[in-house]
């Protein structure tokens, strides 16, 4: 778990600071010094209010605090780290390419990250500075743009800034297992992991009466906070030159039903609640012939699969174990684990341990929570 949080000026807004004035602020902040020998910076100035921000989440990321503020002073971005992958100077974040036209921050956990890695290293001879899961994302944008989002795997909230496009990327993971929150406000677009970071920008929390009452916070983009709204799982974020601010969906849950047969003849075209615009491939025009696949194909199929999500998430700078909660799923986690460890396939995290480490959480016996006895 790590903490992100970004600040971004926005042209023609209230509040909103040019440039020259920006780098005149920061110019005269750097003049000023105390007398522990630490530069002091004006409590409205961007730094001060980054490091402010990531303070308060610090329990997501103890390890490392970092920024990036855009040369212009329009931009900035905060990270608070938890070390998994690429332990030391190498996974600290922000994350730059060589020319500092791409900038990113991650919270969250990449997976077959190493895969990856090689893959960017074949094609476009991307130097890595470290071994962490989370700079992929700057090879990957460097080499496909926008896109890149389909390429990743795993459990995630990523910001990246492009310089040279003068674009703003946000976007969580398909599943929305990483929070990511986002408002207007003071001229700024801001997002952070949790709402409480947005609070050193001047962001004042409202209760959204309507959205608690129509349950809003918990299927919309709608928060318990008015003005105050999330990325939707499977969903991303873009500003333009500080302007334009637009938010889609890149994967919906909707599968095709192949228990009819259903065709697809039109460019624009609709699937579940979810509306497809482009150039529809070929194969696709007829789609889902009914189910052809025997039981026992499926299940080796979803056995398959199984094994190798287990797999990807083994790997780790830290030592791994697995937590027994006492019901079915937990069970078949850790024996599978235990089968690709039996295998070689597989090396438990830092230790390279063929011992699988469990742990599970007890509670009083009358409590009627208690499950350590299944587990």
């Amino acid at each position: 778990m790590c903490g992100i949080t970004v600040a971004i000026g926005l042209a023609g807004r209230s509040g909103y600071t040019s440039a020259s004035t920006a780098a005149t602020t920061a110019a005269n902040n750097n003049k000023r010094k105390l007398t522990n020998g630490f530069t002091s910076h004006d409590h409205g100035s961007l730094e001060y209010q980054l490091a402010e921000s990531l303070d308060a989440i610090n329990h997501r990321g103890p390890d490392h605090h970092g920024t990036w503020i855009s040369p212009d002073g329009n931009t900035g971005f905060g990270s608070c780290r938890l070390e998994i992958n690429g332990l030391g100077p190498g996974g600290q974040q922000p994350f730059s390419n060589r020319d500092g036209t791409i900038h990113a921050i991650v919270n969250g956990e990449l997976y077959d990250h190493h895969r990856i890695r090689e893959d960017m290293i074949a094609k476009s001879g991307f130097k890595f500075r470290g071994g962490s899961d989370s700079e992929i994302v700057v090879a990957l944008y460097e080499y496909y743009g926008p896109s890149f989002i389909s390429h990743l795997r795993g459990e995630f909230a990523l910001c990246v800034y492009d310089a040279s496009r003068q674009l703003f990327f946000a976007a969580r993971d398909r599943s929305g297992v990483k929070p990511l929150f986002w408002t207007v406000h003071g001229g700024r677009l801001l997002l952070a992991s949790e709402a409480k970071a947005l609070l050193p920008f001047g962001w004042q929390p409202e209760w959204d009466v309507r959205s608690i009452i129509d349950q809003g916070w918990l299927t919309e983009e709608r928060t318990i906070f008015k003005g105050l709204r999330k990325i939707r799982p499977g969903n991303y974020l873009t500003c333009l030159s500080g302007d334009h601010i637009t938010h889609d969906q890149y994967w919906d849950h909707e599968y095709p039903d192949k228990v009819s047969i259903w065709t697809i003849t039109s460019l624009a075209w609709r699937q579940g609640h979810v509306s497809y615009v482009g150039d529809v491939p070929a194969d696709l025009r007829v789609q889902n012939a009914l189910e052809t696949r025997t039981e026992e194909a499926m299940i080796e199929g979803v056995r398959s699969k199984m094994l190798d999500a287990v797999r990807v998430r083994l790997q780790a700078d830290v030592p791994v174990g697995i937590h027994l909660s006492g019901g079915i799923d937990s069970a078949v986690i850790a024996g599978m684990a235990k089968h690709l460890l039996d295998k070689g396939e597989v090396k438990l995290g830092s230790t390279g341990s063929h011992r699988l480490r469990c742990l599970g959480i007890a509670f009083d016996k009358g409590s009627g929570f208690d499950e350590s006895g299944k587990s």
